[in-house]
């Protein structure tokens, strides 16, 4: 092989291009360079789409997608018996037998090396913690509404109770937050001094689940019951997933108490190992909460989907709860519609078709917009997003009104009702795109509401923005979304929500890390929950349009959905589905 090449595997750095790059790299290749590293950038896509592990019989199928998306016809199908003839580089799970090889080729499956080894060390540990015999509390059945869960709900509180590892899945409006809370009861109910970690994998997503806790405390039926036990679970603080495990080092004491991580399903295998990796196994209660069905992380790993098949739970290896009933009156029929989408229901329903959403009963609350063909009249596209912008505008404060007194970085000053206002204006409608770029990208609709803001400049009053990257000395997290106000010396600042304030951060401090969020990816909404949304399906979507990214834009909404789609992006997203290749799920059982 090349230098370069050896270089890249022997420094065992995991480069996983986009597939366009890697058709670029692909195409490159003359006869000069060996076709052994046409294969390898050929797996480097593979593991690029979010597999942790890869079938070899399935990578010829692979090829022929990858072959249509890159549309380079010339391209030579490689060679698949070099994966048995180079033990040097597709090597044995043992590094005794052949060393520390960039590939790991097992049972007839492929994985990179490091996704090898963090998945046996997941399996492991959460067979550790499910290994431990339960602490067999009984429920206190007279806890204030204890009585108001379902059968599914109770059950949830009872397979919950006590065990090393719980998993919770259910979709919007079944009741997860209720069980939580009703589970987080039990627990300090029997052990008051159990330390309590709450976290989520975005900012965003942890301060919804600690708030969402404290509003179903809020309620009467809690009035004079227990009020030292209240008063603990409200004061819980609610932090990132990177927060909780950020800066740890090899003295760092292990976690131990009961660990809850909602929105588990934007969780990646990396990180959801390093949790519980840093966990003390004997000791800890580890609680699983998401939605199995909603997009999987942005990183490699579908871990929730995994964790979730039916056959680890009939087999003993994970308690699991799914949760069905949707006791959202008011969007029930949104709910149920979007179930369909993804196939969920006992027994399955019938797959959902154009004509289905061309038919939408009165009670759905969802409009199909039908998007001209992107390869047609730019004119026609630009007018259609032209008048949903001028309808996401309609009634958003002005610039002038997100002005602030001048203060010093990083201060924190108590929420006005003025200015909590504006952050509710925030929360109440979001443009979501299945991708980044296009006509119907992200990209493209931000800066089409800034034309139409009429700001030339990239930052400005009345802005929304989100985090890219954490920031702690700041104070600031991956999927924070704040907004942009000015001061009396015009200076821009970024003020995001926090608990009994505002954080307020100089735009000049985050310029690297920030982007506009007056329209987001899908990915990016996880964990956010919006009164009207407009979901975008570009019709060159690049293997993005599938029925979880479909579902997961539909269900960010609480009241009011657009769909904007031409109607083979519509098509395409209905027939696909996002599936990610593991061997998490053969490590937990055995194999069987």
């Amino acid at each position: 092989m090349s230098e370069n090449f050896n270089n890249l595997l022997n420094e065992r750095t995991y480069f996983l291009p986009h597939h366009l790059q890697a058709g670029r790299y692909y195409s490159s290749w003359g006869s000069e360079h060996q076709s052994l590293e046409k294969l390898i950038t050929f797996l480097f896509y593979i593991f690029d789409q979010g597999h942790t592990a890869y079938t070899v019989g399935d990578l010829p199928q692979a090829w022929k997608t990858f072959s249509d998306q890159v549309q380079k016809p010339e391209l030579t199908i490689p060679k698949w018996n070099q994966i048995e003839e180079n033990p040097g580089i597709f090597g044995s799970p043992d590094p005794s037998e052949g060393g520390l090889t960039p590939f790991v080729l097992s049972g007839g499956r492929l994985w990179l090396r490091r996704n090898w080894e963090e998945e046996q060390l997941l399996s492991q540990g959460l067979k550790t913690l499910n290994s431990r015999s339960p602490l067999n509390w009984g429920v206190d059945t007279t806890v204030p509404r204890y009585q108001d869960l379902d059968i599914l709900q109770k059950q949830a509180v009872e397979k919950a109770l006590g065990k090393g590892i719980f998993l919770l899945s259910g979709g919007p409006g079944t009741g997860k937050t209720f069980s939580l809370t009703q589970i987080l009861i039990q627990y300090l109910l029997k052990n008051p001094l159990l330390p309590v970690y709450l976290c989520a994998p975005t900012g965003r997503a942890a301060d919804r689940i600690r708030v969402s806790i404290r509003k179903e405390l809020a309620r009467k039926d809690y009035e004079n019951w227990n009020p030292a036990l209240l008063t603990r679970i409200r004061n819980l603080p609610a932090q990132t997933l990177h927060r909780l495990l950020g800066g740890r080092k090899k003295d760092t004491p292990l976690i131990s108490g009961l660990v809850i991580l909602d929105e588990a399903s934007m969780t990646d295998l990396h990180k959801m190992t390093e949790l519980v990796t840093a966990l003390n196994l004997e000791e800890s209660h580890l609680l699983l909460s998401g939605d199995k069905d909603q997009l999987p992380s942005v990183e490699s790993g579908a871990i929730l989907a995994d964790l979730t098949q039916k056959g680890l739970e009939q087999k003993e290896i994970l308690p699991l709860s799914i949760l069905q009933k949707c006791f959202r009156s008011d969007t029930q029929e949104l709910v149920l519609f979007s179930r369909r989408i993804v196939g969920f229901g006992f027994p399955p329903p019938a797959p959902v078709t154009l004509e289905d959403f061309r038919n939408l009963p009165p009670l759905v609350p969802l409009k199909w917009v039908e998007a001209p063909p992107e390869d047609s009249s730019t004119q026609d596209l630009s007018h259609l997003v032209n008048a949903l912008v001028e309808e996401y505008l309609k009634d958003y404060p002005s610039a002038g009104q997100f002005k602030i007194p001048t203060f010093s970085p990083g201060t924190r000053e108590a929420q006005d009702p003025r200015m909590t206002k504006l952050f509710q204006k925030l929360e109440e409608k979001v443009f979501l795109c299945a991708g980044q770029s296009g006509y119907l990208g992200w990209k493209n609709l931000n800066l089409k509401i800034q034309i139409a803001r009429g700001q030339k400049v990239p930052w400005f009053p009345g802005m929304p923005v989100l985090v890219k990257e954490n920031n702690y000395n700041l104070g600031v997290f991956n999927g924070d979304r704040g907004l942009v106000f000015e001061d009396g010396k015009k200076k821009l600042w970024v003020l995001f929500p926090q608990e009994e304030s505002f954080l307020r951060v100089p735009v000049g401090l985050l310029e690297d890390t920030l982007e506009p969020a007056w329209a987001m990816t899908i990915h990016k909404s996880q964990g956010s929950e919006y009164r009207q949304v407009w979901v975008f399906l570009p019709e060159k979507g690049e293997g993005l349009l599938t029925k979880q990214i479909l579902y997961t834009g539909i269900t960010r909404a609480s009241e009011k959905v657009t769909l904007v789609a031409g109607e083979k992006a519509l098509t395409r997203a209905l027939s696909a589905d996002t599936h990610r290749q593991s061997g998490l799920y053969e490590a937990l059982s055995g194999g069987n």
